[in-house]
């Protein structure tokens, strides 16, 4: 992706000229750009410059607030089993 050079994102400002909203920055335009980065580096079309997951999860994203939360705090939904009859 043109955005992803030497492992920093920079992120352009919006230009008047860009009518479609195809770039992640307009696609995620509240997200930070340490999550626009992370989101870059695993969209990359480049297998050999493409982040595998255990790279992926030493990204600051994951460490910015607000901080992910506890899977105690997360809703709970009944389960149901599901038998063949």
């Amino acid at each position: 992706m043109p955005l992803v050079k030497y492992k920093t994102v920079t992120i352009p400002e919006r230009a008047s000229s860009i009518s479609s909203s195809n770039t992640l920055l307009d696609r995620f335009d509240s997200m930070s750009s340490n999550g626009l980065s992370l989101l870059s580096y695993l969209l990359q079309y480049d297998y050999k410059r493409r982040w595998s997951a255990s790279q992926a999860l030493k990204s600051n994203y994951f460490t910015e607030n607000p901080l992910p939360s506890s899977p105690d705090d997360m809703p709970k939904f009944p389960t149901h089993s599901f038998t063949n009859e």
